[in-house]
């Protein structure tokens, strides 16, 4: 809040389990009640179903959007966002080997996924100017030895 000056437009954070996303949401609702929350989940190639069984997932992360009502816990529910963006699995591994590269930071798949949506929204026209802040939920230390951080040859 104090990089912000207490101001945040647009909130962006993973579908996750729900309980970060809907804490802090519902509290930048507290301070500015036209927070635009954007939810981030994996796209449907990328999660674990009959149809893609050996899907490479985004860890600890499920959908809000575009399923069942009974598969949602108390928290992990669409009604407290404004929209929601799919992100592949892939694109989180590029955009993680990207602000390696560049800014040297280690994201985990997650965080990649999370940061790839924030700049989809922060391109947006009608974002210019607005104070957009992103939660990254996890670091690549638990990705080493997965395909995320498997050197490309």
């Amino acid at each position: 809040m104090n990089d912000t000056e207490g101001h945040v437009d647009i909130l962006v954070c993973m579908a996750g389990t729900g309980g970060t996303g809907f804490g802090t949401a519902s509290y930048l609702h507290s301070r500015n009640p036209n927070l635009q929350v954007v939810l981030v989940q994996p796209h449907p190639d990328s999660r674990l179903t009959p149809e893609h069984p050996d899907a490479q997932i985004i860890d600890g992360v499920l959908p809000a959007y575009d399923v069942p009502e009974s598969a949602l816990s108390d928290y992990l529910r669409s009604d407290w966002s404004d929209a929601c963006i799919n992100v592949r699995t892939e694109e989180a591994y590029e955009t993680a080997h990207e602000v390696l590269r560049a800014e040297g930071l280690f994201l985990g798949t997650s965080a990649a996924a999370a940061l790839h949506a924030a700049v989809q929204v922060g391109r947006r026209p009608e974002n210019q100017g607005k104070n957009i802040v992103v939660i990254v939920p996890d670091n690549g230390m638990k990705y080493l030895s997965t395909p995320m951080y498997r050197k490309k040859r």
